[in-house]
């Protein structure tokens, strides 16, 4: 089940993920709670977000993860320069679950070449501490425990 609240500008989302793990006899069950927003000061946009998820069955069992998103969107010109922090903390029943925290900083910059077509280019970093091996998407697998995750992306946007 799903419920969404919305708002201007803002949304809150609980979902119950139901058995999403089939390869664990019992299946793991992921209860997630996710609230988020933005607000347009004018000369940027703020937006910060909250999210926990608790698992239920199978090897996952007890663990929590809590993250906490604060970042922005600065335009100047034809330029929007794009800024965000997130900070994921992980608990479980076990030392290994719950030393699984890690904090990710992006910055991006955008040039609209016209209202269809944008450059871009974006740098991310994420730090893990403990057992936490979270990577940036699109990578090509796992870091290794406690070890950090870094990416750089550049291209072309165009909107048809």
């Amino acid at each position: 089940y799903e419920i969404r609240l919305s708002l201007v500008g803002s949304e809150m989302c609980i979902r119950d993920s139901g058995k999403t793990d089939v390869t664990e006899t019992p299946s793991v069950e992921w209860k997630r709670i996710n609230i988020g927003g933005s607000y347009n000061l004018g000369f940027m946009t703020l937006m910060a977000q909250y999210n926990n998820g608790k698992a239920s069955g199978g090897a996952a069992a007890g663990q929590e993860t809590t993250s906490y998103l604060i970042g922005g969107a600065v335009p100047f010109g034809a330029s929007t320069l794009k800024f965000s922090y997130v900070k994921s903390e992980g608990d479980g029943p076990t030392a290994a679950s719950s030393q699984r925290d890690a904090a990710q900083f992006a910055v991006g910059y955008q040039y609209d070449l016209s209202k269809r077509t944008a450059l871009y280019g974006t740098f991310a970093r994420i730090a893990n501490d403990g057992t936490a091996t979270y990577a940036i998407g699109g990578g090509s697998g796992s870091p290794a425990a406690g070890k950090n995750s870094t990416a750089y992306e550049f291209g072309v946007r165009h909107s048809f």
